[in-house]
Formats: C-alpha cells, structure tokens, sequence
C-alpha cells in the first residue's frame, strides 16, 4: 500500500538574522524543506496552511478534528525562523494563516543563554520544531535532525514523548487515511 502524501514544511526565516546559531540553515537543501528568507518570499503560498507558533490551539486537537471530517487537512506546516522577541512581529507580516502550537511536553536541547530575553516555556529550535511537527503528523524524520550539535540529547529528552505523539498520530492519521 502507497504511503500517503506527507504535509510539507515551509520555514520563513528573517534573512537579516545570524547563520552562525541558525538552526533553520541545517535544513537548507533538504528534500522535504522549503525555506524562505523573508522578505523574499514571494513564491511562498499560505493557502491551506497553518503557522506553528505559540498561542494557537493545540496540533494534535487540531489534528483530531481534521480526522473526524470536522476541519479540512493542511497541506503544510509554516515555522518562523527568527529571534523569539522577534517572532510575532515576523508573523504579523505574513499572509493569515491558523495558527497551532505544539503540546505541551516538547524539551529543547539548543543551549539558551540570552540574560535579556525570556524564552517561552517548551520553545524550540527551528530544526527540533520541525521534526516534532512531523511527529505530529505521524512521520519520524530524524534526518531533520542531521547536522545538528544536539540531535541525540533533544531525541534522548523527549523519547517518551516522541513515542506516544507518533502512536497517537498514527491513530488520528489512520481514521482520515491521509492528511
């Protein structure tokens, strides 16, 4: 049996912000990653998409209600790559999207070290965002993860974690038969 189309990932990354701690850059080139440098992001479309982000309704609720025929099925998931001060003014200036955020649970492993700034409790790295937004909808895509200093200890974090959001996604996928 064909798998079934994989929601696909964009990442809209300010393009004024430094590459040295850019999670978002392990990404460019891969297969299954558009990535975008804002404000060039003409050839970037937001229909049917829903933005990751804090302060949406949960993923998974949301996937819920896409399996249960309540809500129709994004065709891809859009996270912003920018500093976490920065974040809702970059995503005030992009097209309106639904926005999600992940559960609760979700563990960093990128070393955090600003004395100005809070990070918001269960924020990621781009690249972990990415992977837990497939794990979301039921792919295990570790090879978003290549490349990056802290693959093994965000994985080893967040194994629990991972291994009953894939199970549950499995499920909510399961019933729709494709997202």
């Amino acid at each position: 049996m064909q798998e079934p189309p994989s929601i696909t990932i964009e990442i809209i990354r300010r393009a004024d912000e430094p590459r040295a701690k850019c999670t978002a850059m392990l990404l460019d080139g891969h297969p299954r990653i558009r990535l975008f440098h804002f404000p060039r992001v003409e050839a970037f479309d937001p229909e049917g998409k829903w933005v990751l982000a804090v302060g949406g309704p949960e993923l998974d609720g949301e996937l819920a209600r896409v399996a249960a025929g309540d809500e129709p099925a994004p065709v891809g998931l859009v996270l912003v790559d920018t500093l976490w001060r920065k974040a809702e003014k970059l995503l005030g200036l992009l097209p309106e999207m639904k926005r999600v955020t992940l559960p609760a649970g979700w563990v960093t492993a990128y070393p955090r070290r600003s004395k100005l700034f809070d990070d918001p409790i269960g924020g990621l790295a781009t690249n972990e965002a990415a992977y837990a937004g497939r794990v979301h909808t039921a792919e295990d895509d570790r090879s978003l993860l290549n490349g990056y200093r802290w693959k093994e200890q965000f994985l080893e974090a967040n194994q629990d974690h991972i291994r009953q959001s894939l199970t549950r996604a499995t499920e909510l996928r399961a019933l729709r038969g494709a997202w």
